[in-house]
């Protein structure tokens, strides 16, 4: 008894013996439908490893992605907080030089620049006044200003750069008599000077205000 018995009518083939062809062409067809099932199957099994490959190489990314700009973010909070620092204490400063640089060119214009001309007293009293317009705080942390955004700090910059122009002037003023050439140019350009002093300082005050008071924002 064997597989063929039922394929094969008779056994040993004879001439009167015939062979049942359509049972050889359905066996045939289920063996091939087996083998297509197995394929297909197989071909399942790889998508499945491939994907789960796929998605643990995903997950690992993910993960080393995170871990890496972990450092990036404890960098970001810690600049932010010591921006807030900074801000904070050089407030009372930026105040103080905007009210000092504003008295000085608000007095300058109501006077004159003909008055300083003509006046030694007041020359002097003005040559003193600009000497007192000073930023020494904001000085001593000048190398930690780039913890503050470009807008801030270039602004600083402007107002430390301002301020030792004006101290590089105090001779220029004193000496600003009508006898020497160009002493008006002096005083206006100081007028100007203490005029974008005030201005920059304000706005800095303004955003140290709002970092020392969260609530003006």
């Amino acid at each position: 008894m064997s597989i063929l018995d039922g394929i094969i009518q008779c056994s040993p083939l004879s001439a009167t013996c015939e062979v049942w062809w359509e049972a050889y062409a359905a066996a045939a067809g289920i063996m091939g439908v087996s083998v297509a099932a197995g394929a297909l199957l197989v071909a399942w099994v790889g998508v499945g490893v491939s994907f789960l490959a796929a998605f643990a190489v995903w997950r690992l990314g993910s993960e080393a992605n995170h871990l890496a700009s972990a450092p990036a973010k404890a960098a970001e909070v810690e600049r932010d907080r010591e921006r807030t620092v900074l801000l904070s204490a050089l407030y009372g400063e930026l105040l103080r030089v905007s009210g000092d640089s504003g008295a000085w060119h608000g007095l300058a214009r109501e006077f004159g620049v003909d008055h300083l001309l003509d006046t030694e007293q007041s020359r002097l009293a003005a040559a003193a006044a600009l000497t007192d317009i000073d930023m020494p705080l904001t000085k001593s942390l000048l190398g930690r200003l780039h913890v503050l955004p470009t807008s801030e700090s270039s602004r600083l910059a402007r107002c430390l750069g301002i301020v030792s122009v004006l101290h590089a002037s105090v001779e220029s003023l004193k000496a600003a008599d009508r006898s020497n050439p160009g002493s008006r140019e002096v005083i206006l350009r100081l007028i100007g000077d203490t005029i974008r002093l005030d201005e920059i300082s304000n706005e800095m005050s303004d955003i140290c205000a709002i970092e020392i008071y969260p609530g003006a924002k």
